[in-house]
C-alpha cells in the first residue's frame, strides 16, 4: 500500500510503500522542512525588520515521510521490543525528499 506525501510540484514528492499482508500502517507523520525553517526565521524577526529574506529551498518541497507499521507476522516477545495493538512488533520508516543544489551557500535545512 503506498503512502504518500505530494509536494508543491506534481514531479516532486515522498512515498513509501510497503506489503499489506506483512505490515499495517499505525501512524503516518509529515514533516515539513520548508514550513519549519520559515517559522524559525519569523520568530527571530525584530521588531524594525518587517521582511523575511527569501531562499531558494523555501519552495523546494523538502519534506520528510515517517510510517508507523506493525509487523503481523512477527511478534513482539520480548517486553523491552516495541509492541503494536496486535502484539507485532513496530517500526518506524523514514525517508525523505530534499533539494540537492550545490550553488546556494546557505543551509538548506
Amino acid at each position: 500500500e503506498p503512502s504518500f506525501h505530494k509536494g508543491n510540484y506534481t514531479t516532486e514528492g515522498c512515498a513509501t510503500f510497503y506489503n499489506t499482508t506483512r505490515f499495517k500502517r499505525m501512524d503516518k507523520f509529515v514533516i515539513d522542512y520548508d514550513k519549519l525553517s520559515t517559522q524559525r526565521r519569523v520568530g527571530q524577526q525584530n521588531d524594525h525588520d518587517k521582511s523575511l529574506p527569501r531562499w531558494k529551498g523555501d519552495c523546494a518541497g523538502n519534506i520528510a515521510l515517517a510510517l508507523v507499521l506493525e509487523d503481523l507476522t512477527l511478534k513482539a516477545t520480548q517486553g523491552w521490543q516495541a509492541a503494536g495493538p496486535g502484539g507485532g512488533h513496530q517500526l518506524c520508516v523514514i525517508n525523505t525528499h530534499i533539494l540537492a543544489d550545490k550553488e546556494p551557500n546557505e543551509v538548506k535545512l
